[in-house]
């Protein structure tokens, strides 16, 4: 496998991980605006925080779907690989290794969370966000046939 076609794979990976954090960060927006609430002593409207979270769900979508958009045009200017089973081998231990990225992540911080979440510090959605981070980990690690299967039918090559 060569340079572009791993820096085309991290740029996917990179595009995953940015819609993880996404789904993992809305609950911290919401606390962020709910303590802007406190510090001004007045509510906010809620057309103003459904526009902020709204917006913020959109860009980092939109960003995620470019990071996916340029390494499929990186991938597609690629010439057809020769050795199959030495990239189909690449590719799934890459993948493994973004689902070790993701685990030891999600295991870094779902004690606190779960701490926290006993003193009522946070809700419930942190929780569970450590926990989806966590199961994609594990499905990354365990089944990387799967994702080489599905980045391949992304790149046009299935």
């Amino acid at each position: 496998m060569g340079t572009k076609e791993v820096t085309a794979i991290a740029i996917k990976l990179l595009a995953i991980w940015l819609l993880i954090n996404l789904v993992l960060y809305i609950p911290s927006l919401s606390l962020t605006i709910s303590s802007l609430q406190s510090y001004n002593e007045k509510m906010l409207p809620q057309s103003l925080y459904f526009a902020m979270l709204a917006s913020s769900i959109f860009i980092g979508s939109l960003a995620s779907y470019l990071l996916f958009r340029t390494s499929n045009a990186v991938l597609r200017s690629l010439p057809e690989p020769t050795k199959e089973n030495t990239t189909v081998i690449s590719q799934q231990f890459l993948i493994q290794l973004a689902g070790a990225f993701f685990i030891v992540s999600a295991l870094q911080s779902l004690p606190g969370v779960i701490i926290a979440l006993n003193n009522q510090e946070v809700g419930i959605f942190y929780v569970l966000g450590s926990l989806f981070e966590l199961g994609v980990g594990l499905y990354f690690f365990i089944k990387p046939t799967v994702w080489v299967h599905w980045f391949n039918i992304l790149r046009g090559r299935a």
